[in-house]
C-alpha cells in the first residue's frame, strides 16, 4: 500500500498545473540581451514565445508603435530576423526591408501562443501561428540572409528601438522546421531536458512575482547550451517593468530518484523546506538543472544522541574521551560518537589535583616544600634508585651524588628535579680559625690568608657537581695566590686542608 500511495504522489508532482513567472516589459527600455549568436543566413528556424499585451501596434494609429519579441542578426536589407507585432495588432516576421504579417489581433490582455517558422525549402517558406492554429503562410521578396551583429534579444530591435510593451514568457528558438503538429503538442508544455534541434530556451521563471527582484537581473537558458541573458532598464519592482505572474503550463516530466538517510536528531530536506525529526517514508522536490521538479523519495531513519555525566578527578591534567586535555578544575563538555553514530554528550565535573615538587635544598639538607605527603628520595645517579629509609620530607646526603624526592598525594604522584650534592665531607673547622679569602668575586686571582704560616697545605677546587678542577699543596704558606683565569664562570668550592683543620669556601669565579 505504501508503494502504490508514493508512486501516485510522484505522479502527480510530475505532472501538475503550476503558475510560471515571467518578465513584464515597459515598452520604453525594458530588453533582455542574451548570449545566443541566433542563426545565421538562410538556415531553418522556428521561434515561440507566449505573449500578453494590450498595447497598440499599428503605427499612425492611436500612437501606436511596432513592438518586438525578439530579434537578432545585423540592421540591413535581409540581414535581421525580427519577430514583433505591427499591424493589424497581429504578429510579423521582418527581415529588413520586407515581411510578412498576420491578420489575427493578439492585444486582448490574453495570453496567447505564437510561432514563426522559417522553411527555406518549403513552397512557403514563412509561416506565423496563433494559439497552435496558422495564422498566415507565405513568402517575403527580400532575401533572407540573417547576420551575426547583434545577439539575440528579446524585448527591443537590433537598432536600439520598438520596444516591446507587455509580458513575455516560454521563449524557444530551434533550429528547424517545427510542424503544426509539434507546435501543438509542445506549446503548453514545460520542457524538461535537451530537446533535439532547441538552441536557445528560456523559461522565466525566475523572482518572485510582483516583488522585490533587484538582485535577479539575469534570464537562465534551459537548452543546455548555458545562453544566458542579462536584464537591462527593468526596475525589477512591483507589476511593471518586473518579474510576473507569468502563462499557465504544464510542467514536463522532472527527474525523481529515491534515497535512504540515517541522520541524528533531525533531518532538513534537500530543498530546505522540511525539516523532520522522525523516522519514515518522505517526498521532497527540488529544481533540477533543467528547471523543472526533481522528485526525491526519501526512506528516513533517525537515531538519536544520548546524554552522561561523569565526576573525574585527575593529577596535572586530565585527557577527554575525544582527547581534548585540561589542567583546570571546571566543568566541561565533551562529544563522541555514540554506538549508533550520533553525539554522545558527557558532561564532565573535573577536580585537578597538583603536588608541589618544589625542593629546598641548604648544603647536604634536601627539604620536600609539599606538607603532609608521601615522600621516597631516590638516587639520581643510580637509575633513579630509591634509597632506602628516606621516606621523610627531609633527606641528609651521606655521600656527594644527584638526588630527588617522589612525593605521593591526593592519590596522585610526581617527581622533583635532581639535586647535586657536593659539601659531604669537607667538615667545618673552629669558628675562631681566622681564614679570609678575596676578592670575591675575581676573575683571575684569588688570594687565600691562612693568618699564621703552616707547614703544610692542601689546596683543592671543586665545581657545584663535586668535580675536582684544581689541586696544589704549598710548604710553609702563610698567603698563597692561586690563578683561576682558566675556569669557567660560575660557583666553586675551595677545600683549605692543614695539619690542624679543614675549611670549605666558596666563591664566585665572573664571567
Amino acid at each position: 500500500m505504501k508503494s502504490i500511495l508514493l508512486l501516485s504522489m510522484l505522479v502527480l508532482l510530475s505532472f501538475f498545473s503550476q503558475a510560471q513567472n515571467a518578465l513584464d516589459f515597459d515598452g520604453s527600455n525594458d530588453y533582455v540581451l542574451t548570449t545566443f549568436p541566433g542563426i545565421s543566413g538562410s538556415n531553418a528556424r522556428t521561434i515561440e514565445a507566449w505573449i500578453k499585451t494590450t498595447s497598440n501596434s499599428v503605427p499612425g494609429s492611436g500612437g501606436g508603435v511596432q513592438h518586438v519579441i525578439t530579434d537578432w542578426g545585423t540592421f540591413v536589407t535581409g540581414g535581421r530576423f525580427t519577430f514583433c507585432v505591427l499591424w493589424s495588432n497581429a504578429i510579423r516576421i521582418e527581415v529588413g526591408g520586407s515581411g510578412l504579417s498576420g491578420t489575427t489581433t493578439i492585444n486582448d490582455g490574453v495570453w496567447h501562443h505564437v510561432a514563426v517558422v522559417f522553411d527555406p525549402s518549403a513552397t512557403n517558406k514563412y509561416s506565423l501561428y496563433v494559439d497552435g492554429v496558422l495564422d498566415v503562410a507565405g513568402n517575403i521578396t527580400t532575401t533572407t540572409s540573417t547576420g551575426t551583429s547583434v545577439n539575440l534579444q528579446i524585448g527591443k530591435r537590433v537598432d536600439g528601438i520598438n520596444s516591446f510593451e507587455g509580458t513575455i514568457d516560454e521563449v524557444r528558438v530551434w533550429n528547424t522546421a517545427r510542424t503544426l503538429t509539434q507546435l501543438i503538442a509542445n506549446k503548453d508544455i514545460e520542457f524538461c531536458g535537451g530537446q533535439t534541434g532547441l538552441l536557445a530556451y528560456y523559461k522565466f521563471n525566475q523572482g518572485i512575482a510582483s516583488g522585490s527582484n533587484g538582485s535577479v537581473t539575469s534570464l537562465l537558458e534551459y537548452s543546455g547550451n548555458s545562453y544566458s541573458g542579462t536584464l537591462y532598464n527593468f526596475s525589477l519592482s512591483g507589476s511593471s517593468s518586473n518579474w510576473v505572474s507569468g502563462a499557465s503550463l504544464t510542467a514536463g516530466s522532472g527527474s525523481s530518484s529515491s534515497i535512504s538517510i540515517i541522520a541524528c536528531d533531525s533531518y532538513t530536506s534537500p530543498s530546505g523546506n522540511y525539516t523532520w525529526t522522525m523516522g519514515g517514508n518522505y517526498i521532497d522536490t527540488i529544481p533540477n538543472t533543467a528547471g523543472c521538479d526533481s522528485v526525491i523519495s526519501i526512506n528516513l531513519t533517525i537515531n538519536n544522541s544520548t546524554s552522561s555525566s561523569i565526576n573525574v578527578s585527575d593529577c596535572n591534567e586530565y585527557i577527554s574521551p575525544s582527547g581534548l586535555v585540561w589542567n583546570v578544575s571546571n566543568i566541561y563538555t565533551d562529544i563522541i560518537p555514540n554506538s549508533i553514530g550520533c553525539d554522545s554528550v558527557i558532561t564532565i565535573d573535573l577536580t585537578i589535583n597538583t603536588i608541589d615538587i618544589a625542593v629546598i635544598k641548604s648544603g647536604i639538607k634536601l627539604t620536600s616544600n609539599a606538607m603532609n605527603a608521601n615522600y621516597q628520595w631516590i638516587d639520581c645517579n643510580n637509575g633513579n634508585a630509591p634509597i632506602s629509609g628516606a621516606t621523610s620530607q627531609v633527606f641528609i646526603a651521606s655521600s656527594n651524588g644527584s638526588y630527588a624526592v617522589i612525593v605521593s598525594d591526593n592519590n596522585c604522584t610526581d617527581t622533583s628535579i635532581c639535586f647535586q650534592i657536593t659539601e659531604v665531607g669537607f667538615e667545618n673547622f673552629n669558628n675562631n680559625t681566622k681564614l679570609k679569602l678575596f676578592p670575591n668575586p675575581s676573575n683571575d686571582i684569588v688570594n687565600i690568608d691562612l693568618s699564621k704560616i703552616e707547614k703544610l697545605v692542601t689546596i683543592e677546587i671543586c665545581d657545584v657537581n663535586g668535580k675536582l678542577v684544581l689541586s696544589r699543596d704549598f710548604d710553609n704558606a702563610k698567603n698563597i695566590k692561586l690563578n683561576i683565569s682558566n675556569l669557567d664562570g660560575g660557583v666553586y668550592y675551595i677545600k683549605v686542608r692543614t695539619i690542624n683543620y679543614s675549611r670549605v669556601l666558596s666563591f664566585m669565579k665572573k664571567l
